[in-house]
């Protein structure tokens, strides 16, 4: 196979792709090495720099984008949840959406509690709702785990990983992010900064009871 027919076919792998994975062909098992390397190669023979084809600029930005999800630990476990739940959304069928028949003998008892269930397609709404409140509550409990890390996502002083300077939003309280944290999304942002302001609090009423304490 020539040079120009794998670039070709590279790029129509990619485009018939459904998810991160598929577009780097690594497994949800890979590590951010292999997930980089898998760029690169594929880069190689997409990059519109190096492949002429009308779709290289548009398939390019997919595995660019595949890479930026899947190297950030918090942007994947959320990406991942939302795609074990994706099958879900297709799952009506034409059944689901028909009006249920009830024999008519069937005794008043009975037709109140059939009508009254939930139909097929609330339950469905009612599972969405439910995983979507799962999935911010495993986001909260990713935030705390890399808060709580060796290296927290904030600091109430400069240091050599925490170099962003920030105020927080609501007290205008100055705090320093670590770069990439720059790039989450605004519930993060609240999140970190409620426990920024906890934190300065508890600290401040500490250093006065201290004080008081040596009077």
């Amino acid at each position: 196979m020539s040079l120009a027919d794998k670039q070709e076919a590279e790029i129509v792998r990619i485009q018939r792709c459904q998810n991160h994975y598929e577009v780097l062909d690594v497994p949800r098992t890979a590590d951010g090495e292999e997930i980089k390397a898998a760029s690169r190669r594929i880069l190689r023979l997409i990059h519109p720099d190096r492949n002429n084809h009308p779709e290289a600029n548009e398939v390019t930005q997919r595995v660019n984008r595949a890479v930026e999800v899947l190297a950030d630990k918090f942007q994947r476990l959320i990406y991942n949840i939302t795609l074990d739940r994706e099958p879900l959304q297709d799952e009506t069928t034409e059944s689901e959406t028909e009006e249920p028949d009830v024999p008519p003998e069937a005794p008043p008892f009975e037709r109140e509690w059939f009508f009254d269930a939930p139909r097929p397609q609330e339950a469905k709404n009612n599972h969405y709702v439910y995983v979507s409140l799962l999935i911010v509550v495993l986001a909260i409990v990713a935030l705390v785990y890399l808060g709580t890390s060796r290296d927290p996502l904030y600091s109430l002083h400069r240091t050599e990983v925490h170099q962003v300077l920030k105020r927080t939003a609501k007290h205008g309280i100055e705090y320093f992010l670590k770069p990439e944290v720059t790039r989450r999304s605004s519930a993060v942002f609240r999140q970190i900064e409620k426990s920024i302001e906890e934190e300065f609090f508890l600290k401040l009423k500490d250093s006065c009871l201290e004080q008081m304490n040596n009077l």
